[in-house]
């Protein structure tokens, strides 16, 4: 039978590069009760044999066997291997993000705290200017007092003055007259 009538589904077989060309060959088991069995891009397997007689059951390849649990063990510690390295990236993430929060906190309150520092610097030189005001002021105000205090006894002290010399000269004034 020629390889291109057989069904590619129904018997297991293979695509085989002859003489350039690719052709499609059926697998033999070289048994009449052995089943070969072919998934899709998988090499084909031989099943167990029901009789002892058939050497078939070993015609399944080892190596086939092991290379499959090769590659699902490659698989599972290349996917197991991307895990740890996803954890792992995330979790650098997290410890960034979480110092640089606490950076970004730090500098916060530093700059809150140098905020306040400089109003209570402000407050206390406003209330420090407000005192040596008040304290001109008063000194202003103690000295305009004695000034007008020393005024008032200046002007007090010229009238009795001015009286004394009146009594003076009316003394003088009514001598004089007594005299006449």
């Amino acid at each position: 039978m020629a390889s291109s009538v057989l069904p590619e589904t129904a018997l297991p077989s293979l695509k085989v590069k002859t003489n350039g060309m690719l052709r499609t060959a059926l697998i033999d088991s070289g048994c009449s009760i052995a089943v070969v069995h072919a998934k899709k891009n998988r090499p084909a397997r031989m099943l167990a044999c029901a009789t002892a007689k058939c050497g078939a059951s070993y015609i399944r390849s080892k190596e086939n066997e092991i290379n499959e649990k090769n590659e699902i063990n490659e698989k599972n510690e290349i996917n197991e291997k991307n895990e740890i390295n996803e954890k792992n990236e995330i979790n650098e993430k997290n410890e960034i993000n979480e110092k640089n929060e606490i950076n970004e906190k730090n500098e916060i309150n530093e700059k809150n705290e140098i905020i306040e520092k400089n109003k209570i610097n402000e407050e206390n030189e406003e209330n420090e200017t407000n005192e040596e005001n008040e304290t001109n002021e008063e000194n202003e105000t103690n000295e305009e007092n004695e000034t007008n205090k020393n005024n008032e006894i200046n002007v007090d002290n010229e009238i009795n003055e001015e009286k004394e010399i009146r009594k003076n000269n009316e003394i003088k004034h009514q001598d004089f007259m007594e005299l006449e």
